[in-house]
C-alpha cells in the first residue's frame, strides 16, 4: 500500500512505482492533487469528498486519468472515492483498450466526457456522480457525455450512476449535440 502524500508526493509517482503485475493500492489522503497517466495496474482509493483531482495529467493536461492499454499494462485498474473537478477538464477518466477497469464512487464535475471506455472489456462503472457536462469553449461539433462505452467493447456493467446537468451548456451548441447521460456506441455486447 502506497500513501499519498506520505510515501509519494503525487498520485503519478505512486502509480509509476507500483508493481507492474498489479495488486498495489494507492491510498490518497485529503487534499488537492493532479491526475495521473496510469502506467501500472493499481487500485487508487481516495478518502472521499475531501480528496480532489484539481489538475490534469502532464499528457496532454486536460484529462484527469488516462488508461492507455496499447502503451501500458493497465488491466485491472480501479479508481474510487474521489472528486474530479477543475477548469478545462476534458475527460475525467479516459481508457483505451484497457480491460477489467472499475470506476466506483467518483464524482466528476464539468467535464466534456466524464468516464470514457474505448475498446475496453469488463468495465464496472457504478455509483458515480456526474454533473455539469460541458463542451470546450468555441467548439460546436462535439458532444458531452456522462459515461460512454464505444467501439468493440463487451461485458461492461454500468449501473447506479447519477448523471445530472441543469441549465444551459457552458458554451452554446445545438441542443442535439449535448448527451446528458450514457452513450453506448459501436459493436459488441455493451
Amino acid at each position: 500500500t502506497f500513501l499519498v502524500p506520505d510515501d509519494f508526493p503525487t498520485i503519478q509517482a505512486a502509480v509509476d512505482a507500483a508493481n507492474p503485475d498489479g495488486g498495489d493500492i494507492v491510498m490518497v489522503g485529503p487534499g488537492d492533487y493532479a491526475g495521473a497517466v496510469i502506467t501500472n495496474p493499481v487500485i487508487i482509493v481516495g478518502s472521499g469528498d475531501d480528496t480532489r483531482i484539481t489538475s490534469g495529467t502532464d499528457l496532454p493536461g486536460e484529462d484527469a486519468f488516462i488508461l492507455y492499454g496499447p502503451l501500458f499494462n493497465v488491466d485491472g485498474t480501479e479508481i474510487s472515492n474521489l472528486v474530479i473537478e477543475y477548469e478545462g477538464l476534458a475527460w475525467g477518466v479516459y481508457g483505451e483498450s484497457a480491460d477489467d477497469v472499475t470506476i466506483r464512487n467518483v464524482t466528476v464535475n464539468n467535464a466534456n466526457v466524464a468516464i470514457d471506455n474505448l475498446y475496453g472489456n469488463g468495465w464496472t462503472i457504478v455509483q458515480n456522480t456526474i454533473e455539469g457536462l460541458r463542451v470546450p469553449d468555441g467548439v460546436t461539433d462535439v458532444i458531452a457525455v456522462g459515461i460512454r462505452a464505444w467501439g468493440p467493447s463487451s461485458n461492461n456493467l454500468i449501473a447506479h450512476n447519477y448523471i445530472h446537468h441543469e441549465g444551459d451548456a457552458v458554451t452554446s451548441v445545438p441542443e442535439a449535440e449535448i448527451w446528458g447521460g450514457i452513450g453506448l456506441v459501436g459493436f459488441g455486447d455493451l
